[in-house]
Parts: C-alpha cells; sequence; structure tokens
C-alpha cells in the first residue's frame, strides 16, 4: 500500500482549547502549507502552529515525534524552547497533529516517522528555527509597545527587557495585545544562539512525560476505553500468509461475551465484550487454512547455511553493490595475504512488553475513521488506513499514543488493520489486542544473515582491500517497490553498519537478496546488530593474524577520524585495557559509527568452560553524538541499548521449522533479565557538531565486543548470533 499523508489537518482545534491566537504564515524555507488562523480571542498567543503562549504564561509547545520511551517527546520541544529562550517551568507539551506538511521531519523527507535514530538529527535545524522565529515576533511586539528599536531589546527566560529603561515584559503580557504580521520573520542560522549561550540544551532537564508514566497516569495503546467499545483479536495461520479455509466456530460462540466471529481475508476474527473471553475464543476455533505460501515447508537453519551461505561464498555470483572505492577485485590479486571469515546471525524478534493493540471506530458510511495507536509511522498509518477504507486521508483521524515499546515494532500496521475491520464489520469501536503468543508467531522479524568478508593485506600488514558481502531477505520490493527500484535493487537500511569509516582504500560491499520467506521489519539498529558483529569480529581477526594489538590497529586505521580515536582512547581508558586481568577473563573492544554516531565499547567476560555460558562482568561505553541535548537522558539511552545489543549477543533467536515459527512467549524466546546485566560504564563526549543519533547506537558495539573477549579468551571464535552456551561449546571443540 502506498504511504499516503493526512492532507488537511490544522491545530485549530486545539488552538480554540488554548484561547489562541495564530498566524497564518509558515517558517520560511521549512516547505510547509499555510496554517489558517483559528481564534482571535486576545487570551493567547501562537507565532506560529508549533506553540501557543499564553496570557497565563504558560507556553504549550506541540510534539512531532512518536514516544516509546527514548525521550524525544521532550527532547523536540526542548530545542524549540531554547531558542524562544522561554522559561521551561513555563511549558506544557501536547502531542502535535499528524499534519506531516507542518511537523513532518526534514531528516525522511517531510514525513512523521520515528525510527533510525533521526529525530532529534532530522529536526534541529527546524524546531530551533521555530523558536527562534517566535521569539523575533514577541521581540517586535514589544518593540511596537514600547516604541523602541527592535535592537534594544533582548530576552531573559519568558521576559523581553529593554536594559536602557529597565522595562520589562513576560510573554504572558506581550501575548494579550501581540499581532501577527504579514510574512514571517527572515532570520538565517545566524541569528540562532551560538552554544555557550545555551540555557537547555546540553543541561539535565527533567523529562516531561516520565512522572505520568511512573505514576501511572500514562494512557498506552491498552488503556484506551470508549463507551460501548467491544474487543477484538485475530487468530492467523501458524504458517504466514494463508487464509482461512473451513472454520469451525461453535465453541467459540457459545463462550459468554463473545459476540461475533469474522472471517477475514487474512485469519478468523472474534470480538466480543471483555478480552479474556475473546482469547478463549480464539483458542477453541478448529481452523484450516488455504493457499500455498513461501514459508510452506521452510527451514530457517537449513537454508541459512545452505542457500544463503552458497551464495555469499562464491564471489562469481554479483550482489547489488552498496559501496565502493577504489578497485578491490584487482588489489586482492596482488595482495601478500588474504584473509576471510564467515558470521551468521538467526532472526530476531522485538519482543515489547507492550503487546500490539489499536483501538479503531470507522464512520457510519464506512469511508473515515478514528484510531487509538501508538505508532512509530504515524503518515505511514494513515495512508494505509485510507486505503483500506478507499477513502481520502483527510477522512482518517489518528490519535498518536505512547508507546510501551517500539524498537521497530510499531512501524507495523497490520493490529491497525484488525480494528478497522472488525470495527467495520460490527459498526462498533473495536479494541483489538494481540496475545503474546501471537505477537511472537506474527512478527515483522530482524531478517537472519549470512555475512562473508575476505580482506587482503601488503607486505606491511596493512589492509589494503575490503570485501563485505552479505546475504538476507528484505520487505522493500513488496513495502516499497519505488524505493526499491530507487536504491538499484537495494535495501539501504539493511545494510546500515556495514559501510565504515576506516581508512581501507580498495573496498566492494554486494548485498544479496535471499528468497523472502517471512515477514520483515525494522529492528534496533536495524543493520547494525549483525553488520558491526561481523566488520568488528574480522578487525579483531585481522589484528590476530598480524599480531597487533586490536586497539592499535583501530586507531591506525581511523587516523583521519581524530574524534572517532578520542572515543576509541576514551573506553579504553575507561576500561583500563592494558591492565592486568584475572587469568579467567579477558578484554574485547568494538567501534561503531552508525548514523553517524562515533561508539565505543569494552566487554569484561569469562567462561565456564564446561557449560559454554558466558558471564558479562562489565561493559563501557564511550560515544561522541555530537551536540548532546539531555545529558542523562542520553546516558539512559546508551545503557538501555547495551542491554537490548547484550540480549540479542547471547539469547535471541527466532526459528522456522515447517514454515512455522517454533517461539511463542517468554519461555522460549529469551530476553535479558535483571540478574544478567552487567554493571554498564557510559561516558558521553559533547561535541560542537550537529547531533546526531543516540537511541540505537549502543547496540552495535555489543556483538563484536562479546565475540572478541571470548576469543581472546579461550582463542577460539564464535561467529554467529546468538552466541549461545552450544555454540562457545563447539567453539572449543573445534
Amino acid at each position: 500500500m502506498d504511504e499516503v499523508a493526512q492532507d488537511d489537518v490544522s491545530r485549530r482545534g486545539f488552538l480554540k482549547a488554548s484561547a489562541g491566537l495564530t498566524f497564518s504564515f509558515t517558517l520560511a524555507g521549512l516547505g510547509m502549507s499555510k496554517i489558517e488562523a483559528a481564534t482571535m480571542d486576545g487570551n493567547g498567543f501562537a507565532p506560529n502552529a508549533w506553540l501557543t503562549i499564553g496570557t497565563d504564561d504558560r507556553i504549550t509547545i506541540m510534539s512531532p515525534v512518536a514516544e516509546m520511551g527514548q525521550g524525544c517527546f521532550t527532547a523536540i520541544p526542548l530545542m524549540l524552547a531554547e531558542e524562544l529562550d522561554c522559561d521551561w517551568s513555563d511549558v506544557s507539551l501536547v502531542q502535535s497533529s499528524p499534519d506531516h506538511r507542518v511537523f513532518g521531519n526534514p531528516g525522511f523527507g517531510g514525513i512523521l516517522h520515528t525510527v533510525a535514530s533521526r529525530s532529534v538529527n532530522g529536526y534541529y535545524d527546524k524546531v530551533r528555527m521555530v523558536g527562534a522565529q517566535a521569539r523575533r515576533v514577541l521581540l517586535d511586539n514589544a518593540a511596537g509597545r514600547w516604541r523602541v528599536p527592535v535592537t534594544e531589546l533582548s530576552t531573559e527566560p519568558s521576559i523581553v527587557l529593554h536594559r536602557a529603561s529597565g522595562r520589562r515584559m513576560k510573554y504572558g503580557e506581550i501575548a494579550a495585545f501581540a499581532r501577527m504580521p504579514a510574512s514571517p520573520p527572515a532570520l538565517t542560522a545566524g541569528d540562532l544562539k551560538r552554544p555557550d549561550q545555551f540555557r537547555l540544551i546540553g543541561k539535565d532537564i527533567d523529562r516531561y512525560e516520565l512522572p505520568d508514566m511512573v505514576s501511572g497516569r500514562t494512557v498506552y495503546g491498552l488503556d484506551v476505553h470508549l463507551p460501548g467499545m467491544l474487543y477484538g483479536s485475530v487468530l492467523r495461520s501458524p504458517i504466514d500468509g494463508k487464509a482461512p479455509d473451513r472454520i469451525d466456530d461453535g465453541a467459540a460462540r457459545k463462550i459468554p461475551g463473545i459476540t461475533d466471529v469474522i472471517r477475514m481475508p487474512w485469519g478468523v476474527g472474534v470480538i466480543g465484550r471483555d478480552i479474556w473471553s475473546v482469547f478463549r475464543a480464539i483458542d477453541s476455533l478448529q481452523i484450516t487454512w488455504k493457499n500455498a505460501v513461501p514459508a510452506d515447508g521452510y527451514n530457517s537453519a537449513r537454508e541459512l547455511v545452505s542457500s544463503y551461505r552458497a551464495d555469499t561464498l562464491h564471489p562469481e555470483k554479483p550482489g547489488k553493490t552498496f559501496t565502493k572505492t577504489g578497485d578491490f577485485g584487482a588489489t586482492i590479486k596482488t595482495a601478500a595475504t588474504e584473509i576471510s571469515a564467515e558470521y551468521f546471525a538467526d532472526y530476531a524478534h522485538h519482543m515489547t512488553m507492550e503487546p500490539m493493540t489499536a483501538t479503531a471506530k470507522v464512520d457510519a458510511d464506512g469511508k473515515g475513521a478514528e484510531i487509538w495507536i501508538g505508532t512509530q509511522a504515524i503518515t505511514r498509518m494513515i495512508g494505509v488506513a485510507s486505503n483500506f477504507l478507499k477513502t481520502k486521508p483527510n477522512r482518517i483521524r489518528l490519535n498518536e499514543l505512547i508507546m510501551g515499546g517500539g524498537f521497530g515494532r510499531r512501524f507495523d500496521y497490520h493490529h491497525m488493520l484488525d480494528a478497522l475491520f472488525l470495527s467495520k464489520a460490527s459498526k462498533q469501536a473495536v479494541k483489538v489486542i494481540w496475545s503474546r503468543e501471537e505477537d511472537v508467531r506474527h512478527g515483522t522479524y530482524r531478517p537472519q544473515t549470512t555475512q562473508y568478508l575476505r580482506a587482503g593485506l601488503d607486505k606491511e600488514g596493512r589492509i589494503v582491500a575490503w570485501n563485505h558481502r552479505l546475504e538476507l531477505s528484505t520487505s522493500l520490493p513488496r513495502a516499497d517497490p519505488k524505493r526499491h527500484a530507487k536504491a538499484g535493487g537495494r535495501d539501504p537500511l539493511l545494510t546500515t553498519g556495514a559501510n565504515h569509516i576506516y581508512d581501507v582504500p580498495n573496498q566492494l560491499g554486494e548485498f544479496l537478496q535471499a528468497p523472502g520467506r517471512m515477514p520483515l521489519g525494522p529492528w534496533r539498529a536495524i543493520g547494525g546488530g549483525y553488520t558491526k558483529f561481523a566488520v568488528e569480529s574480522f578487525i579483531d581477526e585481522i589484528a590476530g593474524r598480524t599480531s597487533e594489538d586490536p586497539l592499535a590497529m583501530r586507531l591506525r586505521l581511523l587516523s583521519g577520524h581524530p574524534r572517532a580515536q578520542h572515543v576509541l582512547r576514551t573506553v579504553a581508558e575507561m576500561a583500563g585495557w592494558d591492565r592486568h586481568l584475572l587469568s579467567d577473563h579477558a578484554l574485547g573492544i568494538a567501534f561503531s559509527d552508525e548514523w553517524k554516531t562515533l561508539t565505543a565499547g569494552v566487554a569484561e567476560i569469562s567462561l565456564d568452560r564446561s557449560s559454554g555460558v558466558v558471564t558479562v562482568h562489565n561493559f563501557w561505553v564511550a560515544v561522541d553524538p555530537g551536540r548532546i541535548i539531555q545529558p542523562r537522558n542520553v546516558e539512559a539511552q546508551l545503557e538501555g541499548a547495551v542491554i537490548f545489543g547484550l540480549s540479542h549477543v547471547f539469547k535471541e533467536r527466532i526459528s522456522v521449522d515447517g514454515g512455522e515459527v517454533q517461539q511463542s512467549n517468554f519461555h522460549d524466546y529469551q530476553v535479558m533479565r535483571f540478574a544478567d546485566v552487567p554493571p554498564i560504564h557510559v561516558k558521553l563526549i559533547s561535541t560542537d557538531h550537529k547531533p546526531t543519533g543516540v537511541g540505537e547506537v549502543g547496540l552495535p558495539v555489543t556483538g563484536g565486543a562479546i565475540a572478541n573477549a571470548i576469543a581472546k579468551l579461550t582463542g577460539k571464535r564464535v561467529r554467529h548470533l546468538p552466541i549461545t552456551p552450544d555454540r562457545v561449546l563447539a567453539a572449543l571443540r573445534s
């Protein structure tokens, strides 16, 4: 389905509720459509659609991003408030409307998506200019009231000052008489604050949304309740993609509270007055399924080591080039030494704590709907919903909710379609909740991968040639064929992390498309979890062959990147890279430049050689993400990403046999528990560069650091994620 944006949404309703006055101009150079004037009753002032200043001094700022625990709900408005120069204690935050024309992320071409660590980076320039223009409008109005040149005015938090006369006016006072100009103030980047003038950016400002989360006041998707609402869930085929054939629903219909059982193209829906009766009814259904699908008879482990491996190991099988510098083919032929290695990764699931849920109320004519959902892809959801109902995007009213975990899982729309289908069929509002088992068995998984890396070394042991071939399946040809064609048959997101900034003159990266067997979706760090595992493991393998210290080799390969070197030296100092360890402990190091954020990690591990169990005693991580907006939150994000990364390194695996996912819940799809988590030590390095992503960057360094520590301790290498005890024991026996 095409991703269609909502094309006729304003903040009129919010501004009326706020008794606000708005302007009918948009911000210069930002490509936004015109925002209509809302109310003009003199009780408030809205310099643009992003904020309203009340006569009571309350400043309400729109937050355009999806919040799932990463803190961007606060971070984006904080950057606006910095340039507005307001008192943060005067600020309230509100989720913006789903109008991508006004609130879209420039980092995604102006649509409302919250993935790939692009929120702060994407909005940084845009929202600061929003705040600066609003501040200038306040100054201009104050100058007119006082009859002084605007150049004589300055601001302190929420106050305009005329120092020459000692006059002061709070923003709320100005809101009582302020009027909009005919056109927006013509400001440039030079009019924005210098970093040494920041009052909010770079300070530990409390996250606005956290108190409600901690106290239980936050409304998640699971908390939505509408008068007369029904509950629903859907039984899908154990083999993805099959449609129901014969349905025996006699037992289900007899369960008290069940109102209907509905055939759907992709499953069988049950609706009732409470979710537990619905789940009981789902369990009682007897369904036979029809239609052969690509996953029929599919065994993921067998295909990984047969078909995938056969492709990546044979360079004569062409792949789609995703990076090329110099001439790898000619250089590898003349290299003094050639080194190669294979790396594997299994499917992985997102395992969000809040199950997939959406509530929909389809309009009586079937051509519109109101939806309550926590989603990472607002623009996409509106497009999918409007296409499903064969209507216009402006008939879809989407209410964005805070999510109980995202990690890419809530980029998916199938649970929303469930709710729309069942609401339309029942002519009532329906809240769909997926059971944990349905979520695990019908997820959108991180793809399994095979990677083959080759390097050519000259006589001095320097890497002169580098080839990275990886095979995996991608949903891009089906989900977005236009983008797939534009990318030349590649999936740029799934190869993230395979590109690196190491100084190797001749590089060739090749993407091989595997057959699509399973539904796939973005997963935290996208490709970085498996690509950096391979890259950083391979760097250590080369260092072992040349008898060079792994840290020293990385520093040499990053001689042209002093910021990266500083990050590596910082984490090495934190971990005591050269210190004497216990004889059964070892350190491993890894580096990542994913999302243009410079990150380095060191793991300290020990190993029980009889069981194959690896224990992580400490994990150190240093990061340079450019300008840091909220230091304490960035530290928390690094800690969370490391935990997520260690979970994927040691535990997380989806396996498929006979086309059926073998896992179903936390008992057989294991994640990190509190007792498993080691002390995590974080060092933030704030530099005067545009902010880059932080929500995912702690993950890519975990795989390589752990694998390299195991190899240093045992002399044996594990090249398959997750690094389970049986795989460790197999490596020790090899």
